[in-house]
């Protein structure tokens, strides 16, 4: 789906909700010219003042993603679903489209 400034949430309570609740991310790179996405469970560390995601690579992936030395983002997906046309109250322009929660974190 496209971003959509409308509904963005800047809320970094929400964020760590979002995080709490589906702690499985996409991990996605650049390295040596292609893209890489491996899949993760991720935690936040109470302990950092700012948002901080913890996780355990293992040094395949550590490699894979050249973990250190360029920027990555975490993707975690939230609740999801369809919503009908048939749904709206108001049928000016009924169409269908999909519910989502995202996250996408970078760094």
């Amino acid at each position: 789906m496209r971003h959509n400034p409308k509904y963005e949430v800047t809320d970094e309570g929400a964020v760590r909700r979002l995080i709490e609740e589906h702690p499985w991310a996409t991990i996605v790179s650049h390295h040596d010219g292609e893209m890489v996405a491996s899949h993760y469970p991720i935690l936040i560390d109470d302990s950092a003042e700012d948002l901080t995601i913890l996780t355990h690579v293992g040094r395949p992936d550590e490699k894979l993603h050249d973990l250190g030395s360029s920027e990555v983002v975490v993707i975690v997906a939230g609740p999801h679903g369809y919503i009908s046309p048939s749904w709206y109250t108001d049928q000016v322009a009924p169409v269908p489209t999909w519910n989502f929660s995202v996250a996408h974190c970078y760094g």
